[in-house]
């Protein structure tokens, strides 16, 4: 296939994802963490988001689904545009690092559908979180880094190289102020990065060089220098100074100081457990996977990937000597390093603090960071070894794509139904008086959002006081379905995607 066949490809591949994406986010129902930040940081008073700590608070995205509101209205659609804008910010980071690492061929197709379909990763670049915002700011920044030593090595002037020394600085900030989870990768990557950053040669410096030999030999005079080129600390300041000027604004405006140690609660209590976690969230997404007989063979391959491809990238990185690595190489050695410290970070964290394993979420970082280490290592392995790790990208390209999904979000498939149970209930026959509704805790912000959104005057605010008392309607999760036998009730609506159901007092229907 032509270079310019596959860029075109890829272009169309990418817009059609994003397309979904906008789909997903004006049809399906907004769930629970969504409901919950408009309930604490859009309905009410702008102020509490610069005041008030919760897990729930992602800074930055925050004060952007404040302004997309207050300008389009509180809707599912524009909670969830600045996500959807992060997302079309990584998709195309994600061809523009595909492209930098194995040029534009047919290989480069393959990266970007790996990086790109999985399941997970999609679902938070359409919920109105700060994991998507988060993830397009790191991946933007490790462009920048590489995009940095390409330039380098070219010669390139000092004045664009400062620019993309900027650049990477504000991509790992972003990706922090997004979602405090990817502090520990960020962190990471920006250490490596100045630990690099002097090492760098130029083809100019190595070209100059070789000329200057020549001219001691004939005893010509030196031409006059023309430009000098940044020192290696300068370098390193260029790209730290920055980080540490927006870390600081960062922590003045965030509330990060009212923050305490139960609010980071979200993960497991063991490394396996985590492990085998990050690993289902992605390549068993689906619920008929995950019940099929071979999820366990299934995961086994899936975490043998996530350990193998950074373990393999940085043991083939580091045999490579500075001076001769290559765009594929520092990828490969910042994506592994990335993979691997984070880890150990993550070890020390959770035995020094109890801080819990990641979990789906709050480890959406590892997986397309070892996939991107898998494909920069194609590019430099040996004939044979490239297209058995390219093939271990298409089965995985093709596990994710064979997962595809438009109707839920894994984290919260619960609600996945909950904007259809609400608008049955609207349908429903009522009582003069204000409606009481029963509801499983876990279905109250959605409902309350759903409440004020669409002016549903007739019923009373939906509290978390479970099922008890008289009231009109019911609304159960999968796991609360017992109350249905309990209290004699009949079922009106059932959730295909959630397993939710709607039911209202009387004999069961035969």
């Amino acid at each position: 296939m032509k270079k310019s066949a596959c860029r075109w490809t890829a272009l169309v591949f990418l817009a059609g994802l994003l397309a979904v994406n906008c789909y997903r986010a004006a049809t399906q129902s907004i769930v629970h963490d969504e409901a919950l930040t408009w309930q604490i940081y859009l309905a009410g008073p702008a102020s509490t988001i610069f005041q008030y700590y919760d897990a729930n608070n992602h800074f930055l995205a925050t004060i952007l689904f404040r302004i997309s509101t207050a300008l389009f209205g509180v809707s599912e659609f524009a909670m969830r545009l600045p996500t959807l804008l992060a997302g079309a910010w990584f998709l195309w980071t994600a061809l523009r690092l595909c492209t930098l690492i194995a040029g534009e061929g047919w290989s480069m197709l393959i990266g970007i559908a790996a990086l790109t379909l999985n399941p997970l990763l999609l679902d938070f670049l359409v919920a109105a979180r700060g994991y998507g915002l988060a993830i397009a700011g790191l991946f933007w920044g490790l462009y920048q880094m590489l995009a940095w030593f390409d330039e380098r090595a070219r010669g390139l002037p000092e004045g664009e190289l400062r620019k993309r020394l900027w650049k990477a600085a504000l991509g790992m900030s972003i990706a922090v102020a997004a979602n405090l989870t990817m502090l520990i990768p960020a962190f990471v990557m920006a250490v490596l990065f100045c630990v690099l950053l002097p090492q760098a040669t130029t083809k100019q410096a190595i070209s100059e060089a070789a000329s200057a030999k020549t001219r001691k030999k004939s005893n010509k005079p030196k031409p006059r220098e023309t430009r000098r080129a940044s020192s290696g600390a300068a370098r390193v300041l260029h790209f730290s100074v920055p980080v540490a000027a927006l870390a600081v604004i960062f922590f003045l405006a965030a509330p990060i100081d009212a923050a305490r140690a139960g609010d980071f609660y979200v993960g497991t209590a063991t490394a396996r457990a985590s492990l085998e976690n990050l690993a289902a969230s992605s390549f068993a997404y689906t619920e008929a996977l995950r019940n099929h007989a071979g999820r366990g063979l299934w995961l086994g391959f899936a975490i043998v990937f996530l350990l193998a491809a950074p373990a393999a990238a940085l043991i083939v990185a580091l045999r490579r000597r500075a001076a001769e690595r290559t765009i594929a190489d520092l990828a490969m050695l910042i994506t592994s390093v990335a993979v691997i410290g984070s880890a150990a970070l993550l070890v020390a964290a959770h035995w020094v603090v109890g801080l819990p394993y990641p979990q789906d979420r709050t480890g959406l970082y590892f997986v397309p960071l070892a996939t991107l280490a898998a494909f920069a290592l194609a590019g430099r392995a040996t004939v044979l070894w490239r297209k058995i790790i390219l093939a271990i990208l298409i089965v995985v390209a093709a596990a994710f794509a064979a997962e595809w999904n438009t109707s839920s979000f894994l984290v919260w498939r619960y609600d996945a139904d909950t904007k259809r149970i609400f608008e049955t209930m609207e349908k429903s026959p009522r009582t003069a008086t204000q409606a009481l509704l029963g509801a499983s805790w876990v279905l109250e912000p959605s409902l309350n959002f759903y409440r004020v959104q669409r002016r549903a005057d007739w019923l009373a605010q939906v509290r978390r006081d479970g099922f008890g008392g008289a009231r009109q309607f019911y609304v159960v999760a999968r796991d609360d379905r017992g109350v249905i036998r309990r209290r004699g009730l009949r079922v009106i609506y059932a959730g295909l995607v959630s397993g939710t159901l709607l039911a209202v007092p009387g004999a069961p229907s035969q």
